[in-house]
């Protein structure tokens, strides 16, 4: 089920080189960045999402939670550790066996 439309949108882009010719839209005086920085306005394609779809999203990008993250964190840690211990202790006792 897709989610959003493949749609041309205009941004404006700051930094083409002069005599840039192809998908520009208006006159450069059209936009500014943050900055200050006069740009021009151009058509892209873009994937734009559905307006019904922007509670998912945004329910998706919430707040990181440091505690649940710290969990995954010490499962995974732990996990290896403990992998990385009881080869350890298997290669102890293969060599002891090999040397003997």
């Amino acid at each position: 089920m897709p989610v959003g439309t493949v749609e041309n949108v205009i941004v404006c882009r700051v930094g083409l080189p002069a005599g840039t010719v192809g998908n520009i839209v208006g006159p450069a005086s059209g936009c500014t960045d943050p900055t200050g920085v006069r740009g021009l306005p151009v058509t892209i394609q873009a994937y734009v999402i559905d307006p019904s779809q922007q509670g998912a999203y945004e329910a998706a990008l919430g707040p990181f939670d440091y505690a649940v993250g710290s969990q995954f964190f010490a499962f995974g840690f732990i996990g290896i550790a403990t992998l990385y211990f009881a080869c350890h202790g298997i290669g102890l006792v293969l060599k002891s066996v090999r040397d003997a």
